[in-house]
């Protein structure tokens, strides 16, 4: 009973997003104080089903509030989603997932890592989104990653994304080149530690 409300709350979320879209889209570029809450639902909602480019709706933000509102909106917006599926899944799926999990050897030695690794490896995955999103959302749910861990991880890896993008609806085709290579930047960072994190973990694994 349980998965079947839970994914009923999915879906009604998904049809909420993409029936009021256009409206949202309205409401945002209006700037006035309706609209700042209006605009972390939409970002909420984004984080379930991207109906729109984050980087359309994140620059659009930019034009309407300013880099530093537009930032902090965005983020609220989206960490409130984030944390809305990841507490969804938590709560409707871990059990259920966890015995498909516990039959497969090589799911289990992956889980070990990411469990023990929690933070590196959800910020990893925030900056390098090598699988969707919302499938990282629901996979830290349904594993025994801390709560908090998912939570500061997942802000962290965020919040250069945002920020840039802002910048970029913020100063139009100005700041586009700075904005890249400042993500470049942070991307090689990001890499470079998370690489040798993951290369250690191995390592130790295998000792």
């Amino acid at each position: 009973m349980k998965k079947i409300v839970i994914i009923l709350i999915y879906t009604l979320l998904i049809t909420l997003l993409l029936i009021h879209k256009d409206s949202f889209l309205t409401w945002i570029r209006s700037g006035d104080e309706l609209s700042i809450l209006i605009s972390i639902l939409f970002f909420a909602l984004l984080v379930f089903f991207p109906a729109v480019p984050f980087l359309v709706a994140a620059g659009i933000m930019g034009a309407s509030y300013g880099v530093a509102a537009g930032s902090g909106i965005v983020l609220t917006g989206v960490m409130i989603g984030t944390i809305a599926m990841f507490l969804l899944a938590r709560y409707g799926f871990q059990v259920w997932t966890q015995k498909i999990l516990s039959k497969y050897e090589r799911v289990k030695h992956y889980e070990y890592i990411f469990e023990n690794n929690a933070f590196i490896a959800i910020l990893g995955l925030r900056v390098f989104p090598i699988i969707p999103t919302p499938l990282a959302n629901v996979l830290c749910g349904v594993t025994r990653v801390n709560t908090f861990i998912y939570i500061a991880a997942s802000a962290l890896g965020k919040l250069p994304k945002i920020i840039i993008f802002t910048v970029v609806g913020y100063q139009a085709t100005d700041s586009m080149f700075n904005s890249i290579i400042i993500y470049i930047i942070y991307f090689l960072i990001l890499s470079i530690v998370v690489g040798r994190k993951f290369k250690q973990d191995n390592s130790g694994l295998h000792v």
